[in-house]
């Protein structure tokens, strides 16, 4: 894919948002004076553009599954979602899934992080 394609992507992802991008915006020179704990205070959650996506919460063994590219059986039997949030047992962002027919919850894109052991 080429660059000018994916910024385009990125654009339309923050369009869907219905968010406007600068709406919270924050100039450099602002950012640059802050304290890192004020800096971090301003961060926006990472699934803030993907809030408008359905919720489903993964048990522990489902997350190891999910983190490691295996489908995991949902009791959503014939329903096919194109997009779902998955978080973990502790609410945390783990990436977004697809539902299939088969019942079976596919990950789509997922976040790179530590599951809690």
């Amino acid at each position: 894919m080429r660059r000018a394609d994916r910024l385009f992507q990125i654009i339309q992802i923050f369009r869907r948002s219905r968010r406007p991008i600068t709406a919270d915006a924050i100039a450099l020179d602002t950012l640059v004076e802050m304290t890192p704990e004020a800096r971090m205070a301003m961060l926006l959650p990472v699934d803030i553009l993907v809030n408008h996506l359905p919720i489903h919460t993964l048990n522990d063994a489902e997350t190891h599954k999910i983190c490691h590219g295996q489908p995991v059986h949902v009791a959503e039997k014939d329903a096919i979602i194109q997009g779902c949030r998955l978080y973990d047992s502790q609410q945390r962002f783990v990436g977004i899934g697809r539902m299939r027919a088969d019942g079976l919850l596919w990950p789509d894109r997922l976040l790179a992080f530590s599951p809690a052991a």
